[in-house]
């Protein structure tokens, strides 16, 4: 489960439906295939981690447009995508000093050199920590240039 299907059921906790997303072809994917009912634009193609090639504002422009149109018109239908409790959040990391790093956040767990967890009941206060997790390895200079 990546990113944005945690963020649509953070939502689903609060009872908020997701009705449509745009991004690249990956989040389309991955947004399908948890939330089947969720109306979707592929604005780019996603071709690495970080570079995508870009449709032309031109070509996507109405394609956005008519599908949030169709999204609010059928919004009744929508429902919040909930997981139940207890929740199990792992993160594998590139490097045992970032999984290091990351294990200093609050109520996260060390499963083993690169991997770690955080459990229970409450999945916004989940994701927090593990993003403070994050904020600590990445406010850190990275090793070779301090």
């Amino acid at each position: 489960m990546g990113e944005s299907t945690i963020n649509a059921a953070i939502l689903g906790t609060f009872g908020v439906p997701v009705i449509m997303i745009t991004g690249d072809n990956a989040l389309v994917e991955e947004v399908y295939e948890h939330l089947p009912w969720v109306k979707s634009v592929a604005v780019k193609q996603a071709i690495g981690r970080a570079a995508a090639i870009c449709y032309p504002p031109k070509a996507t422009y109405k394609l956005i447009r008519n599908t949030a149109k169709e999204s609010i018109e059928q919004y009744k239908a929508a429902r919040p995508f909930i997981i139940q409790p207890p929740y199990l959040f792992e993160a594998e990391f590139i490097t045992h000093i970032s999984a290091k790093r990351a294990a200093m956040a609050k109520n996260i767990k060390i499963k083993d050199l690169y991997t770690l967890f955080l459990e229970g009941d409450d999945l916004p206060l989940l994701v927090d920590n593990f993003w403070r997790g994050l904020e600590i390895v990445f406010s850190e200079p990275v090793g070779f240039l301090k």
